[in-house]
């Protein structure tokens, strides 16, 4: 049984150092989140080694229809995203708790389609009697693009998300204004 074990964390070490994990975590996040997975792009993940559990290091959602050539804006860009999952064997058992450390975020009409096909997902998954996990957020700069292009530095804002026992989320925040 020991020999099992150190075989296993072996393993999960390499699928870690390799980068394979990456490809793991693009195709999960592709697969939950349809075509919005598909402009998500991380750079780097770890294993939480004594929970079930991962981080989640550059974490970018572009803008959809980037021109050719050209880099695609970017619409949200979280520094770390430590992941606590219920289950490393049962991926379909739910997230119990997302914890974003610094990044930021443009606030505009892209992001907004964006967070309404979440939405949609999120109702879907709700229906199957999927719950929601909690959702803390730190330390992230807010802009807001406004209609001509034009981009507006907000502040920095910190928020902690609760699903209710009924349907919906409690959310509790604060937004320091930039001057």
């Amino acid at each position: 049984l020991a020999w099992v074990v150190v075989l296993a964390a072996l393993g999960l070490f390499a699928l870690e150092e390799s980068g394979a994990l990456v490809g793991l975590v693009q195709r999960e996040l592709a697969l939950r989140l349809g075509p919005l997975g598909a402009r998500v792009h991380v750079e780097r993940v770890a294993l939480r080694w004594f929970e079930p559990g991962l981080v989640l290091e550059g974490v970018v959602l572009e803008a959809a229809g980037g021109e050719t050539g050209r880099t695609a804006k970017e619409l949200v860009r979280l520094r770390s995203v430590h992941v606590s999952l219920a289950s490393l064997v049962d991926a379909r058992l739910p997230l119990e708790l997302v914890e974003i450390r610094g990044g930021r975020l443009l606030l505009g009409a892209e992001l907004l389609a964006d967070a309404e096909s979440l939405a949609t997902l999120a109702k879907a998954q709700a229906a199957t009697g999927g719950t929601a996990p909690t959702i803390a957020v730190a330390d992230l700069e807010v802009a807001l693009e406004e209609e001509d292009g034009r981009v507006l530095e907000l502040g920095r804002a910190a928020l902690l998300a609760r699903p209710l026992e009924s349907v919906g989320l409690d959310v509790r925040g604060e937004i320091v204004p930039s001057l």
